[in-house]
């Protein structure tokens, strides 16, 4: 009796029918999943009316997966079947990836955007981060499909016969046999209502309208096709983009030549971007190919420096020109700001060392964590009345080096600013409240891809919008800091660098060396490249921290998520890196990023957890917030190895985020990937130096383009460059795109034109957000995806990628956390809905901000020879 019970449960469904319900309902599973994300963003009676034509492509997954899944009888049966054996196995692992995905994030996956990760063995990590869950769904999947078999394979087939059998009855194919006549159907009645069916059917998909309606409407398998598109191999063209506001660059409005200031003359012909400065070697370093004779550019391609495509491309060299780029607001002929100033003149500030510290995932709200934010209020009003004392004062306490840093202290629940003196924490700042640098608010990424911020903050350049980092195959069309350190180096003679090192020689004759660090691998998305395209004369990673020739080999911990280790593996690399240069008297350019803040946020097991919410809630914030209080405290030991070695107080430290990260608790979407939300760009700015004034600056909108231009800045204005090397400086900082942040920001020159922020959205070719630095608006545009395909010439109105994501708006003044967005599928709808609710003036911006965008578009396609 045992045995026969056993044997009831152990139901193995036949396998044919088994596929042919897995292909099914995975289809119709991510179908409905995608459907549900979108109906809000339609009228509900043009869904109901346009709903039945959503569903062509998957009735004709029903019918061609019937088709091919028949059986083996027969070698052309056998090869159909096992076509549609392989055609179910990828549909049913797309849709619990994607659903997997939505259950993570709260978004779907797109398909196209992922190519580049298809492509990417490093990549595929982020993909499979959610592997459990991802298997949860495809267990589920297939359980139900179990269940329907073969129930749904009997009812296909017996509905596609019958179609069959009436099609041909009703063209009198079928020859006469004999039945009863009340058994036998009429194939006429049938035929009739199916004529009349289709027709409607045809009719409404006729005349509706393409978008939103064809991206509703796309289903698995058909629309995983775009993820294996490889991109364009011809050459586009390339073209000099009309700036849309051509009355703010006329003639009349150009700016002199004066003293380093090479001028301003937007639409002139003649170009000074070749034009090779006197202090330039003959043979300019790499960084510098800007200033490439066309036979030493050709010579560096031929020897292998990028890419055969790129090389085939090169008709016509497009470079960067600071002279003649009608977008470029400099800020460099106002003044230092007057508190500054003072200490400069006294010549009491010194830069002998750079630290950058990139914080991963670093959201401005949690740098520091205090009173005033949403996502303050959202933790303190979950714990109510009752623990809301309790989560305050754990909330003041979590974040003290950033609060110390930032000068922007928490309160605790009694109302009083915090002090950390006496506290038992990792660093505890120890110069006067007047002192300790630049603080800026209002700093926004110039991307939420890491990679892409990166390169914006190390070389002062806009990103590419396009998916992943295409850059690296391509030429900066800026020098990058350590480029621009390594030029100061070669200018000094070879006696010069090795007295440089008797203590009795000027700090600013000593050599500099430049150092990226990091706890994670640097095989993601060609990062390997770009850290040598960066310039850095030396690297450590976690492919460093592995080699058994490494300092500190064996690695003592465990890797923390798919990227690499927690911080704690690189703890003795960047201490031996602070102590050699304090005992050897190099000067540091030291670029170090974070990894433990980063997806999936976990944390060393040494390190103390918090709870910030009841175990079983907000799990993913609540791991994110204990992430960002362990980085707090990693930034804190290293500005304590900075003392120890004694050159705290001669060492630049600049503390930014690469981005920032949106969870569900702000507007129910987590992450970065292709999410617009305003909390995946906000990011603290901070230049720490013990001997500058505290000053807070509002530079609303400025980017991390502007941590190059403000650290040359601070270089010369500080003397701490001799004198060859300041001339150098001098001139090179009027080529940077951003402003120097040393002084007044200017967010509206005096002709009028405005300082566009656009920033590229995680993977960087689908959407992008635009703002400008004079008013309170922003704008998420679709874009076309430039990895696959760019064209120039656009219509005027469209802006390129209109169907797969919506425009949005939002007004960052009246509602700071994007919870009221306006959000349609076309452009005329949005702007006709802004000018309802916010008036004219809005109207007319997001028109100004979408030529923007075009007009930006093809300029980066130009700049970057892409």
């Amino acid at each position: 009796m045992k045995m026969a019970s056993v044997r009831s449960f152990a139901y193995i469904p036949p396998p044919i029918p088994f596929y042919y319900s897995l292909l099914i309902i995975s289809c119709l599973a991510s179908k409905f999943l995608h459907l549900a994300l979108h109906w809000r963003s339609v009228s509900p009676v043009y869904f109901v009316v346009y709903l039945p034509t959503f569903f062509f492509q998957d009735a004709l997954v029903i019918i061609l997966g019937r088709a091919l899944l028949r059986g083996f009888d027969g070698f052309v049966q056998q090869r159909c079947c096992i076509s549609g054996c392989s055609i179910t196995i990828v549909t049913w692992g797309a849709s619990a990836i994607q659903i997997g995905f939505f259950l993570e994030t709260g978004s779907q996956v797109e398909w196209g955007a992922s190519s580049s990760f298809l492509r990417d063995p490093a990549a595929m990590k982020i993909l499979f981060s959610g592997t459990k869950t991802v298997c949860m769904v495809g267990a589920i999947l297939s359980v139900v499909s179990a269940l329907a078999t073969p129930y749904l394979h009997t009812i296909a087939g017996n509905v596609l016969q019958s179609a069959c059998r009436v099609i041909i009855k009703s063209r009198g194919v079928l020859p006469p046999y004999t039945k009863s006549p009340s058994k036998c159907p009429n194939y006429r009645v049938l035929l009739l209502p199916t004529v009349i069916l289709g027709l409607y059917l045809l009719c409404v998909r006729l005349i509706r309208p393409d978008v939103p309606y064809n991206h509703l409407s796309s289903t698995l398998p058909f629309s995983l096709s775009s993820a294996f598109q490889k991109p364009s191999e011809h050459c586009h063209p390339r073209q000099h983009p009309q700036y849309p506001f051509p009355q703010f660059i006329s003639p009349d409005k150009w700016l002199a030549p004066s003293g380093y200031f090479p001028g301003w003359a937007p639409g002139r012909h003649s170009s000074s971007a070749s034009t090779r400065p006197e202090w330039m070697p003959d043979d300019p370093p790499p960084g510098f190919e800007r200033w490439f004779t066309d036979a030493q550019r050709q010579e560096r391609y031929d020897i292998g420096g990028k890419g055969g495509r790129q090389r085939e491309c090169m008709r016509k060299h497009e470079l960067y020109d600071a002279m003649t780029d009608p977008a470029k607001i400099s800020n460099l002929r106002e003044p230092v700001h007057s508190r500054l100033k003072d200490f400069f003149d006294r010549g009491s500030v010194q830069i002998e060392h750079i630290v950058m510290l990139v914080l991963e995932s670093a959201r401005k709200d949690v740098f520091p964590m205090k009173e005033g934010s949403f996502l303050y209020d959202t933790i303190v009003n979950y714990h109510g009345d009752q623990g809301r004392q309790a989560i305050i004062d754990k909330l003041s306490r979590m974040t003290p080096t950033a609060q110390m840093v930032t000068r922007e202290y928490a309160t605790n629940s009694s109302g009083k600013r915090m002090t950390f003196g006496n506290d038992t924490i990792e660093w505890v700042d120890k110069i006067p409240l007047s002192m300790g640098g630049i603080n800026v608010k209002g700093a926004l990424t110039a991307s939420s891809l890491t990679l892409k911020s990166l390169l914006s903050l190390h070389c002062g350049v806009m990103p590419l919008p396009v998916d992943m980092l295409e850059e690296s195959l391509l030429e900066v069309y800026q020098p990058c800091l350590p480029h621009n350190l390594s030029l100061f180096n070669s200018k000094k003679t070879v006696e010069e660098q090795q007295s440089a090192y008797d203590e009795l020689r000027p700090v600013q004759e000593r050599p500099w060396k430049s150092v990226f660090i990091q706890s994670s691998t640097d095989d993601y998305d060609r990062q390997s490249d770009l850290i040598e395209q960066l310039g850095f004369d030396e690297k450590i990673v976690k492919e460093t921290i592995e080699d058994p020739s490494a300092t500190y080999y064996p690695p003592k911990t465990r890797e923390i998520n798919y990227f690499g280790y927690s911080e704690e593996e690189i703890d003795p690399y960047i201490k031996d890196l602070i102590f050699d240069a304090a005992e050897n008297k190099t000067r540091l350019f030291l670029s170090h990023m974070t990894l433990t803040s980063h997806h999936p946020w976990n944390f060393p097991k040494t390190f103390e957890r918090e709870n910030y919410f009841d175990w079983w809630s907000h799990r993913d914030l609540n791991a994110f917030l204990n992430t960002v209080r362990y980085m707090d405290s990693w930034v804190g030991r290293v500005l304590g190895y900075l003392e120890e070695a004694g050159i705290a107080d001669r060492s630049l430290v600049v503390v930014v985020g690469d981005h920032g990260q949106a969870f569900d608790e702000d507007d129910g979407l987590q992450g970065t990937f292709e999410n617009s939300h305003i909390s995946n760009f906000r990011i603290p700015l901070v230049f720490r130096h013990p001997h500058l004034p505290y000053i807070d600056i509002e530079a609303n909108l400025t980017t991390g383009m502007s941590v190059l231009p403000t650290v040359l800045d601070l270089l010369i204005e500080s003397a701490s460059l001799n004198e060859a090397d300041t001339k150098i400086a001098k001139s090179l900082i009027h080529e940077y795109q951003g402003q120097s942040l040393l002084r007044p920001f200017i967010s509206r020159d005096q002709t009028g034109r405005r300082v566009w922020n656009l920033a590229t959205i995680n993977a960087g070719g689908s959407i992008l957000a635009i703002m400008s630095a004079d008013l309170p608006y922003r704008l998420v545009v679709p874009i076309i995806n430039t990895s696959q395909d760019h064209r120039n010439q656009q219509s005027d109105n469209e802006t390129g990628g209109e169907g797969s994501f919506e425009y949005r708006f939002t007004h960052t003044q009246a509602d700071p956390n994007e919870q009221q967005a306006l959000e349609r599928w076309k452009f005329a709808d949005l702007r006709q809905a802004v000018r309802d609710e916010y008036g004219d003036e809005a109207g007319e911006w997001i028109e100004e901000a979408r030529r923007m965008v075009r007009w930006w578009i093809a300029e980066q396609m130009r700049i970057w020879n892409y």
